[in-house]
């Protein structure tokens, strides 16, 4: 009776012992636990909202929002961990709302009027080293690529050096080129690209692609704007 006792003792005190230990076994650690810092929070865009994706290389680019109203950020994953290449800052509504690379030059665009301590204006793009300023006098929502040139859509209406661009412009990577005469006026906005072929597909809130009446989406053949049918009644957010 007494050895059953005592054994039955050294079961309690060992069932106790792996249960007083059991967060710790599962707590241990594992590969990729090196890249954590308690510190800073956890990793990626911490308290932003992403609002954008994109591949290039084997690497991950997300951008959104950051903790505050007035910074956002492009983060990379390179399959191991974080890091930020971009530092937005700009009025109370900043965000990285699209990326888009042509060749090896990420575009970024959203709102914004400063990255990396370079004045910069709603679009910018990072050569892998540096960010330099493109520039739009309006929010851009949207970025769309065909070969060589970087289609942007917004609510801006010219460009750095005031040319004329309603709601959508192409950048061949030295200047702007006008899409006809754009698309809306007043408070429309161009807020999805699709572009293949020389022919980009625009959506959003607009009813006229100048003196053309459309509904919300539109197509351009690299002479004029054409719609599509009878158009669509809500406002086009995203072309897949």
């Amino acid at each position: 009776y007494k050895q059953m006792k005592r054994n039955a003792s050294l079961g309690l005190v060992g069932f106790v012992a792996v249960v007083l230990l059991s967060p710790f076994i599962l707590c241990a650690g594992v590969p990729g636990d090196e890249h954590w810092d308690s510190e800073f929070g956890a990793p990626g865009l911490g308290g932003g909202y992403g609002l954008a994706i994109t591949t290039h290389n084997g690497r991950l680019y997300v951008s959104g929002t950051g903790v505050s109203s007035t910074n956002a950020t492009v983060q990379v994953w390179d399959g191991l961990q974080w890091s930020t290449i971009g530092q937005f800052y700009g009025p109370a509504i900043t965000a990285i709302y699209d990326l888009a690379f042509v060749g090896d030059t990420l575009y970024a665009g959203g709102v914004f009027t400063n990255v990396n301590g370079t004045s910069a204006s709603c679009l910018a793009r990072w050569d892998g080293n540096t960010w330099s300023a493109v520039n739009l006098n309006g929010a851009v929502y949207a970025l769309a690529v065909d070969g060589g040139n970087l289609y942007a859509g917004g609510f801006f209406t010219t460009n750095g050096a005031a040319q004329p661009l309603s709601r959508i412009g192409r950048w061949d990577g030295s200047s702007w080129t006008a899409l006809g005469p754009g698309l809306g006026t007043n408070f429309d906005v161009v807020t999805a690209l699709a572009a293949t072929n020389s022919v980009v597909y625009a959506g959003g809130y607009f009813t006229n692609a100048g003196s053309l009446m459309v509904s919300n989406v539109a197509r351009w053949d690299g002479v004029s704007w054409s719609a599509l049918g009878g158009g669509l009644n809500p406002t086009t957010w995203a072309y897949p």
